[in-house]
């Protein structure tokens, strides 16, 4: 998005968030493939791949060519949930299954962030977490339990510890245990709003990337902390002198190579930033700036999604690029036709891989269209499209329609499922849960929301991998929808405003919501 009131919701909604979170919950009344050389690790091109309108200038003209750079499918790591929806094809936001058809959800425990207060010049924020607020989860072992840094105590003796690391609009950093909610070590905080998801090296498990979103008592940056010393690395101020956008904010998750430890993260000021972690030394951190002949927009909101060497990135301007991340080189372009937060998300499918891409009502005005499409990613060709007609509150505060919430794919007996949420599909604000056929794009079930929500969703897995949907809105409603069926098993109120993207593993989702709240739900 270009203006950072996008993301404000008025104030006194902010307070009541703070306020209602206090109340009891209520119950609610084919296109042309390009090939893949299988034995060959990285993708074949074709020649005519390559976009000689889509520049990618690096800041040193000497452009390091990294051969080891590899991103490998993801698979549901039992480590933990390291990144935006899990993994760098931002697919796998779940671990574990449920034992059964879901029946309901039950609170199991809460913790209150702290909250700030003030009203700065991009007004006020508070606590809790927004978009998109993402927990991430780390599977400690009990021989990496003495390298915790602040430990408290009563947790050295685990034989494991699964830790939250929370981010919050407060400014703070938060290590909770998943079981409880009772805080394992001491915050961090940098001071101001952090909206996206932090990122860790799930190889060493030794770096925690955290963006920043509002420069509400200091100037903006992303940071690297040591996440086992809690100790503060490298502190990267934006924008960058480099940038064409004179905008700092860095709400993307970034990418992690471990096979040649390379952190590539993009930002809105539309520098993109690639690293070599290795040896935790931050003093060649290569920047990259990007331009298309036909768009005069920068700025990257959304997570980006990597598949062996090709990243795929989406703008504020509609604009889809995809660049291969060894030597940062453009391979092609697709408009879709609006500001696009949503990330991408990749299937793979006979080793080609595909993204699935939305965008939401900005640029269009008052009205317009959302769409999902399916893009092949070698070739930068649309498959299908679905559309949904939604709009946008315009005006001192605006607030978008369309598709804010990143796909979700599924799997097992809903492997050719897509599921997504449509914002703002009437004038009263509502929203659309859609289940669309992977191979088509033809509409499978539709569950109409009472209110629109930004917050992408997540499916659990019985044991027979039938899949249940958990789906949160903005005015609180949580709701378990059968995901083969699109019938509603569980809706409930519970007074909360929810714009953050939930993680799962087992039966316990961590949900955080706005006003001062972190929330551990338990499916039954």
């Amino acid at each position: 998005m270009i203006n950072v009131n996008k993301r404000s919701l008025y104030p006194i909604l902010f307070l009541f968030a703070f306020s209602a979170c206090e109340n009891p919950p209520k119950q609610s009344p084919k296109a042309p493939e390009a090939k893949i050389e299988i034995k060959k690790k990285e993708i074949s091109y074709f020649n005519d791949s390559i976009d000689s309108t889509f520049e990618l200038e690096p800041l040193d003209t000497s452009v390091a060519v990294i051969e080891k750079l590899y991103f490998d499918r993801d698979e549901e790591n039992p480590e933990g949930i390291f990144t935006f929806r899990g993994g760098n094809q931002r697919n796998s936001p779940v671990r574990g299954k449920v034992n059964s058809k879901p029946k309901s959800i039950r609170i199991d425990w809460e913790f209150k962030t702290a909250i700030d207060s003030m009203r700065g010049n991009f007004g006020y924020w508070g606590g809790g977490a927004g978009w998109t607020g993402q927990p991430l989860v780390v599977n400690w072992k009990k021989n990496e339990l003495a390298q915790l840094s602040n430990l408290k105590p009563e947790f050295l003796n685990r034989n494991e510890l699964k830790e939250i690391i929370q981010i919050s609009l407060s400014g703070n950093i938060y290590f909770l245990d998943f079981e409880t909610g009772i805080e394992t070590r001491p915050p961090l905080s940098i001071r101001n709003p952090i909206k996206g998801t932090p990122s860790i090296d799930p190889k060493n498990k030794d770096l925690l990337y955290v963006g920043h979103g509002i420069p509400h008592r200091g100037a903006m940056a992303w940071r690297v902390f040591h996440l086992k010393k809690q100790t503060l690395l490298h502190e990267e101020f934006l924008p960058s002198s480099f940038a064409y956008r004179k905008w700092g904010a860095c709400d993307a998750s970034p990418l992690i190579d471990t096979t040649s430890s390379t952190m590539i993260w993009p930002t809105e000021s539309g520098v993109i930033y690639r690293h070599d972690f290795s040896k935790n030394l931050f003093d060649k951190i290569e920047q990259f700036r990007y331009k298309l002949s036909d768009s005069r927009y920068q700025g990257i909101e959304s997570s980006p999604s990597a598949y062996k060497q090709l990243g795929y990135f989406t703008d504020n301007g509609g604009n889809v690029i995809c660049a291969d991340l060894r030597n940062m080189k453009p391979r092609w372009h697709f408009f879709n036709i609006d500001d696009s937060d949503a990330s991408p998300v990749i299937p793979i499918e006979n080793e080609i891989p595909y993204i699935l891409i939305g965008n939401e009502v900005d640029k269009q005005g008052a009205e317009g269209f959302g769409y999902l499409r399916k893009i092949n990613g070698l070739t930068g060709k649309e498959v299908w499209h679905f559309e949904k007609k939604c709009y946008s509150s315009i005006g001192e505060k605006v607030n978008n329609g369309g598709m804010l919430s990143t796909p979700l794919l599924g799997k097992e007996k809903a492997a050719d499922i897509i599921y997504t949420v449509f914002s703002r599909t009437d004038l009263h604000g509502a929203g659309l849960l859609v289940a669309i056929n992977k191979t088509n794009g033809s509409l499978l079930f539709e569950v109409p929301l009472s209110r629109y929500s930004w917050v992408s969703p997540i499916a659990v897995y019985d044991q027979n991998g039938a899949p249940t949907l958990y789906v949160p809105t903005v005015n609180g409603f949580v709701l378990l929808v059968d995901g083969l069926t699109g019938e509603i098993i569980f809706s409930q109120d519970m007074g909360c405003i929810f714009e953050s993207s939930p993680i799962a593993w087992n039966n316990r989702i961590i949900q955080p919501a706005r006003g001062n709240k972190i929330y551990s739900f338990v499916i039954e």
